[in-house]
């Protein structure tokens, strides 16, 4: 019995020491991620991969959840940039559409990144709860422009 002691005992110690290494590096893959609103028409999102070598940036995805839609997420990767040295940045100015309101109002809104890692693992990281006010001239002419995109 104290022979499996001394074998189990290391083997255990080792594995939860990798599970918790495993843990830490899928968190810290996506630091400085935030958002916020830039003038009153477009958010901007920054975010930093910790180690941009680790990520397969092919499968790069970032998406918008507007809590009044329930949290519903849309893809907007298209406005990524690239700004080098593992950093990235977005400016959505498709935010007045997605009120239903006839009035001015406040939307809050929230952004989530998500990438494969190399070593086959994903990572999703949500940025905190941002607002922003928008009206029905705004969402208006913002369904105009969509149509002839």
């Amino acid at each position: 019995m104290k022979s499996l002691q001394k074998f189990y005992f290391p083997v255990v110690a080792i594995a939860a020491f990798l599970l918790l290494a495993m843990a830490q590096d899928t968190q810290n893959h996506i630091t400085r991620l935030h958002a916020e609103l830039d003038g009153q028409f477009r958010m901007v999102v920054e975010w930093e991969f910790a180690n941009p070598d680790a990520v397969d940036l092919s499968s790069l995805i970032l998406e918008r959840g507007i809590t009044s839609n329930g949290s519903r997420l849309r893809e907007i990767s298209d406005c990524i940039e690239n700004l080098g040295s593992g950093q990235y940045r977005c400016e959505d100015g498709d935010l007045y559409k997605g009120s239903s309101s006839e009035t001015t109002n406040t939307e809050s809104v929230f952004y989530r990144v998500t990438v494969n890692l190399k070593n086959g693992g994903t990572i999703s990281k949500d940025t905190d709860i941002a607002e922003y006010t928008t009206n029905a001239r705004r969402r208006t002419w913002g369904s105009i422009k969509s149509m002839f995109q």
